[in-house]
């Protein structure tokens, strides 16, 4: 299956597209009238095809990535983008991943990357950003994490920019500025600038030197002035829509809350309060506080769900408790030790000791009983883990492929990596058919 916005992308669906934006309009002409009765099973008819059609497409991609792998000898090759590159995976000298770009048209290698690099975000305009591990590092709770350098290369290997970078996020729905990069930008003039920068699909600097800020969505950022307490909401052509006066401090962190629903999130570290802001224009209102926020749960891609909610943990003396929130900060469901965001109408739940799916209005819909862990729902299809097995669910928790495995990863670019319980090691796509024979972990 493919997700709401994979759809608008099959070239096959132009027709069905168009019809379903003109019942949209049915709808909200004749919302009163016996029309919309026979609207809505004309849409549904209309989604059930377009769903039909995309599977053939996801199958007919995926047909084409493994004969793309067994013809150049790679172990894999993944989702293509631009309807022509990919990245191709193969085992080097030491059984390390190596990295290359293939051009599917011409069925071949194009580059091949060092052993050190990977391929990290997806191509766009004929460009992509490669990664380079520079050591590691003690994070704040004690674990081990890995530092990258990242570089923006054409489809030839080539760099794009004079600079690396420490750090790259894309942007969500914007149409001017694709990536929010952290560290130093060497201008043409050769002055560096330190900071958060914006450039665009093709590595130009949009907006450069901020010393905090947020990735775009749907055309809105958060950038904050070194230590003056005021965070500005731009839009993105640089232009400051809105300001936040939040006093002097020593640090903050926000995030964008749904900038579609015209929402920002502000985390006052020194104050250890998470503050919910709407805006419009020059007007800024506070609209709630979360206090005792765990600091470690704030994500710049945190937003808010479909289903209008998003969750929070916070601590009560030395315990945490998860709770999931409105867009104004209003408690709605909760406390769980654990929760995931909503995917698909139902958000995964640990709660003493028992992994379970509820729905927006909090109602138990699915229990997972034994599990010792599971993953969220794409696509209609969810993971769970048990002592010794893994296994694949539907929505009413049948076992799909009619067998266990012994280890399983989640579905990534239309297929999973398994071990059989006989050991056997490989990919599966989505009906639960072997694919990608050597099996290269991605």
């Amino acid at each position: 299956m493919t997700s709401e916005g994979e759809k608008a992308k099959c070239p096959v669906l132009t027709g069905f597209v168009n019809e379903i934006h003109f019942y949209d309009g049915v709808f909200s002409t004749y919302c009163k009238s016996q029309e919309i009765a026979q609207a809505k099973r004309t849409k549904r008819l209309i989604v059930l095809e377009m769903e039909k059609a995309c599977e053939i497409t996801d199958h007919l991609q995926l047909l084409r990535r493994q004969n793309l792998a067994a013809e150049l000898n790679l172990d894999y090759v993944g989702e293509i983008y631009e309807e022509r590159y990919a990245f191709g995976q193969a085992k080097g000298k030491y059984s390390e991943p190596v990295y290359s770009i293939v051009d599917t048209e011409s069925r071949r290698i194009i580059h091949q990357f060092p052993p050190e690099f990977r391929g990290s975000k997806p191509i766009i305009n004929g460009k992509t950003w490669i990664a380079k591990s520079t050591g590691g590092y003690e994070d704040s709770d004690g674990s081990y994490a890995q530092s990258w350098s990242y570089t923006l290369v054409d489809m030839m290997g080539e760099p794009v920019l004079k600079s690396d970078f420490s750090h790259v996020e894309q942007s969500e729905a914007c149409e001017r500025v694709t990536y929010l990069a952290f560290g130093r930008l060497l201008g043409e003039q050769g002055v560096e600038q330190y900071g958060y920068h914006y450039l665009d699909a093709d590595g130009v600097p949009m907006h450069t030197g901020y010393s905090n800020a947020t990735p775009f969505s749907h055309g809105y950022t958060l950038r904050e002035v070194r230590n003056g307490g005021l965070i500005f909401l731009d839009d993105e052509y640089g232009k400051v829509v809105s300001t936040f006066d939040i006093g002097k401090i020593d640090r903050i962190e926000y995030s964008a809350l749904g900038f579609n629903s015209k929402l920002a999130m502000i985390m006052n570290v020194t104050r250890n309060e998470l503050s919910i802001y709407d805006f419009s224009g020059k007007k800024v209102k506070r609209t709630a506080r979360i206090k005792n926020f765990a600091q470690e749960n704030l994500s710049p891609r945190k937003s808010v769900s479909d289903e209008g909610l998003f969750f929070a943990t916070v601590f009560r003396g030395e315990n945490y408790e998860t709770y999931f929130f409105d867009k104004f900060g209003h408690k709605k469901l909760g406390p769980f030790d654990m929760a995931h965001d909503f995917h698909e109408g139902v958000a995964l739940i640990h709660n003493w000791g028992r992994y379970y799916f509820i729905n927006s209005a909090g109602k138990e819909v699915l229990s997972l009983i034994s599990a010792i862990d599971a993953g969220d729902y794409h696509n209609g299809i969810a993971l769970v883990k048990y002592n010794k097995f893994s296994r694949f669910i539907d929505w009413t928790g049948h076992i799909l492929f009619d067998r266990s495995f012994k280890e399983a990863a989640e579905f990534k670019e239309g297929v999973a990596l398994v071990t059989e319980l006989n050991g056997l090691k490989h990919y599966i796509d989505q009906k639960g058919k072997a694919v990608f024979e050597k099996g290269a972990e991605i």
